[in-house]
């Protein structure tokens, strides 16, 4: 699997053409957006812990309630239950639902999928991390997001050559002190699975089997896997040392439009 320079990113939403910015900054989204164009994609985020404890936890599904209460901490069973509401309520906005009637079903490789797109085309993707969700929506290319707020610290260097290429953890090694090499881990993690998740094999795909780097980029890269994933655009969306994320569409050159979901 090799990697190559992509095409431009363009600007969208008064957004700098080198990146959207810090994501628990994007301005509030509409609440009722068009769908996305073919080569679009949406980006929603949101910051978990500032949602009403009472709030969305009607949207849930026996099954996402019964997993809620499995949590031991009550912060994180808030967290999972705010992130399941954001992301109906994110997707009903473009399907003209509440929150309580957005359906999912199990799709290929065991990725949620819509029941009913009510004929839109609709695609999503989404993730959450220390009170950190973020969704991406398109229509019709597949789509990967993964945000990752760290917590305790980690050893980088001995993650890096568990999980990644040879090249990508010989690079880390090299950098000068363990806050960077933790922000080069981060990036190339998040990259990595917003490919994986847009692909739909998760872990499965092997973060040792393609490069992507943890260097800092100043604009989208296109990703070639071995078939049959084919080609992917990915986009960097991290500020370190917060907040690191990325986002993946099997489409290129590629737009994107960033908001922040507040429930209605």
């Amino acid at each position: 699997m090799t990697s190559r320079a992509g095409a431009s990113w363009p600007a969208s939403a008064g957004q700098p053409a080198r990146g959207p910015g810090d994501l628990r900054g994007w301005p509030a989204g509409p609440e009722r957006p068009e769908p996305p164009r073919s080569g679009e994609v949406h980006l929603w985020a949101a910051l978990l812990d500032d949602i009403s404890p009472d709030d969305g936890r009607a949207c849930l599904e026996p099954a996402e309630e019964s997993r809620m209460e499995r949590f031991r901490r009550p912060r994180d069973a808030a967290r999972f239950r705010n992130a399941r509401w954001m992301l109906r309520s994110v997707l009903g906005r473009y399907l003209d639902l509440a929150p309580g009637e957005v359906r999912y079903v199990t799709g290929r490789h065991g990725r949620p999928e819509l029941e009913c797109d009510r004929g839109t085309g609709l695609r999503f993707n989404a993730s959450a991390s220390g009170g950190v969700a973020l969704v991406g929506v398109t229509t019709g290319a597949p789509v990967g997001v993964d945000v990752e707020r760290p917590g305790a610290p980690v050893d980088p260097v001995a993650l890096a050559r568990a999980v990644f290429h040879p090249d990508e953890w010989a690079a880390i090694t090299r950098l000068a002190d363990r806050g960077a090499q933790a922000a080069a881990f981060y990036r190339c993690w998040t990259r990595k699975e917003a490919v994986a998740k847009g692909v739909g094999l998760g872990l499965r795909i092997g973060f040792d089997r393609f490069r992507i780097g943890g260097d800092a980029w100043d604009g989208p890269r296109a990703i070639t896997l071995e078939r049959p994933t084919g080609h992917w655009t990915v986009m960097d969306l991290s500020t370190p040392p917060a907040v690191y994320a990325a986002v993946a569409l099997a489409a290129g050159p590629v737009a994107v439009r960033v908001w922040s979901w507040q429930a209605a």
